[in-house]
């Protein structure tokens, strides 16, 4: 009932003259440019055209993931992120999805085979929106996630999010802005489970909080370690325009 419940979340028209392109996808669209560009379509256009289930197919997930991150920011009233899902957190949420599709209806299958167009719409026309048309929409939201964003599924969701933020940390290849968004996946998890009054929710707020703390401390030491070496390559090897400064003082002051 409860992983079920996540799909009644598709709300009004979906305009699907819109390109099937996620947020996300746009953004780094937008970075890329010749080959990289093309490789990045490409990609995109293999993930609408992958199936999971039945004809549910890996773009409306991806958009879906998005989607879901947006709302429960303005649901908890914080404004959001616009971070881009991890790994695990979009690997759990395929997979709650993946199980209850057999047991939509054909009604529901087809809005959420539309999603990526329902979500960059939406994203599109948030700002647009006249306040109490945002608050309408929000509450509609609530309604539709409130047994996700109980409890357990938050703690399910939370667990995601640390995985993603420690798999990044250890990736070699991980940009900054992929680091910060990680860590502000795990801050938001945790903020949310702090509200909770359960014991186990509270336990792994201070969990996600002591992660996030240690990963602070050694990009600190790591910092710290990178000032160390640059002020000793910057005595060893003094700029050679130090040389021709004094040189040039000392032969002023020998003809003088």
């Amino acid at each position: 009932m409860q992983k079920t419940a996540l799909l009644c979340l598709l709300l009004g028209s979906l305009a699907c003259a819109q390109p099937p392109f996620t947020r996300t996808q746009t953004q780094r669209l937008s970075r890329l440019q010749g080959p990289a560009y093309d490789q990045e379509v490409r990609e995109i256009q293999r993930r609408a055209q992958t199936k999971l289930v039945g004809a549910l197919t890996q773009q409306s997930v991806d958009a879906l993931a998005e989607w879901f991150l947006f709302a429960t920011a303005l649901i908890d009233g914080q404004t959001p992120s616009e971070s881009a899902p991890g790994s695990s957190f979009l690997s759990h949420l395929q997979q709650v999805v993946v199980r209850a599709w057999p047991r939509l209806s054909p009604e529901t299958q087809k809005k959420l085979l539309e999603f990526p167009a329902y979500w960059a719409n939406t994203r599109r026309d948030w700002t647009g929106l006249k306040p109490d048309q945002q608050q309408q929409a929000v509450v509609g939201w609530r309604n539709a996630l409130t047994p996700l964003l109980k409890a357990s599924g938050r703690q399910e969701l939370a667990r995601a999010c640390l995985t993603d933020l420690q798999s990044t940390y250890r990736k070699e290849s991980a940009t900054p802005i992929e680091l910060q968004q990680a860590q502000q996946r795990v801050e938001t998890a945790a903020r949310r489970l702090a509200a909770d009054g359960d014991a186990e929710s509270k336990s792994l707020a201070r969990q996600l909080q002591n992660a996030l703390i240690a990963v602070q401390a050694q990009q600190d030491q790591q910092r710290a370690l990178q000032e160390i070496e640059a002020r000793k390559a910057r005595l060893s090897t003094p700029p050679g325009a130090d040389y021709n400064r004094i040189f040039r003082q000392i032969n002023s002051t020998a003809r003088s």
